[in-house]
Formats: structure tokens, sequence, C-alpha cells
């Protein structure tokens, strides 16, 4: 399997907002039943990929395979925080073989965040 990872442009938009849904049905389904399905193809949703794509203190990214996006990637830069390393990630805490993936990819656990209901 030949995987590309290329930079993503914004005839790409529409898959990586499908791929985003994807995301958030698997984690309302199995972690997180406080997220919205319906932001990733919202306006707001789709604005944010756009900017991902579009805008210099974003970036986007797109995995193929067999020309088919598989994959992406997005993020930004922080201005009000300084970051011990250069790209932090969000996962469940619940999501342990994402975690586990992201560890064995060269990230390592820097903070720890605990919620209640009040």
């Amino acid at each position: 399997m030949d995987v590309k990872i290329e930079v993503a442009t914004t005839d790409d938009l529409k898959d990586i907002q499908n791929l985003n849904l994807l995301l958030f049905k698997k984690e309302y389904e199995e972690f997180d039943k406080t997220l919205n399905c319906e932001w990733p193809m919202s306006e707001n949703g789709k604005n944010y990929f756009k900017k991902s794509i579009t805008e210099d203190s974003h970036c986007a990214f797109v995995a193929r395979v067999d020309n088919k996006i598989v994959g992406y990637l997005v993020g930004r830069t922080h201005k009000d925080k300084v970051l011990h390393r250069i790209l932090p990630l969000l996962a469940s805490v619940q999501n342990t073989d994402g975690i586990n993936f992201y560890r064995k990819n060269g990230f390592v656990d820097c903070n720890l965040i605990l919620e209640a209901d009040i």
C-alpha cells in the first residue's frame, strides 16, 4: 500500500469533513456522548476546515491511498501559549487504541485534564 501525504487543498474539503464526521460518530458511540455529530458538516465545521487549509497560521494535510483520501491532519500555531513540544494532540482518554498508536509514533503524555459534572 503506497500512502502519499500531501498538503490539503480546498478540493479536499468535503473529504476531510466526511472523515471528521466518521470520527465524531465513532467517538460519540464509544467515548463521548457530548459530541455534536452535526458539527463536521455544519457551516462552522466547514469554515474551520477551510481555515485550516487556507490560512497561514493553520495547516492541513491529507493521506491518499490509490488517489483516495484515507486520513487527514489539521493544526494551527498557538500565539497565546508556550508549548514544550510543537505538536499537541487531543484524544479521548477511553480511546486506548488511538493513544497507543500516537505513543508508538513519538507522542508523549504531557497534560491530564479531569472533568466533573456540577
